[in-house]
């Protein structure tokens, strides 16, 4: 799934459009860093309350709180098989996308810390971070005409000494 217009994690939308009385659009409403915090359990109190509810709704389906939770973990077993270990940074540049979504819950499933970059950061705005967090890990999205991420990531890993994987999502 990708180019979501208006992704939704259950109980805590990524953003939402704001409605009033009269029908028309507000504006888009944004969740708090301690509200994004407060979601640590990578999904699994949904799966368990309720596996076949809805957990990201997008313009291309929807995924259950089951699949976001299976996902997540394998997420997390992947990075693990790596050998990053609780408490080591992962950093993560990716657009507003379920993949972002089941990215973050497989960090904090397997007890990583969540090294967020902006979509239009590159290699210079990326190594001070990076460095910073010592990151050992890095996600991103795959190559497209106007950006090619994995190569930009691989290429930080001369500038960034901590960093030992690029991991190219779907």
């Amino acid at each position: 799934m990708s180019n979501l217009l208006f992704p939704v994690v259950k109980s805590l939308p990524l953003f939402c459009l704001l409605w009033g009385a009269n029908g028309a659009a507000q504006g888009v409403g944004w969740p708090s860093l301690s509200q994004l915090l407060a979601q640590p359990d990578g999904g699994s109190e949904c799966a368990r309350e309720d596996p076949d509810g809805p957990q990201i709704i997008g313009l291309e389906g929807t995924l259950t709180n089951r699949e976001v939770y299976d996902r997540a973990q394998r997420m997390a077993g992947a990075l693990l098989s790596l050998g990053i270990v609780k408490g080591q940074a992962i950093g993560i540049q990716m657009a507003n996308t379920p993949e972002f979504i089941i990215t973050y819950y497989g960090i904090a499933l397997m007890g990583g810390v969540l090294l967020t970059m902006h979509m239009p950061y590159r290699a210079p705005e990326m190594a001070p971070l990076l460095n910073h967090g010592r990151a050992v890990a890095v996600v991103c999205e795959p190559a497209t005409e106007k950006y090619n991420a994995p190569d930009t990531m691989r290429e930080l890993k001369r500038v960034v000494p901590t960093l030992e994987h690029v991991i190219v999502g779907p």
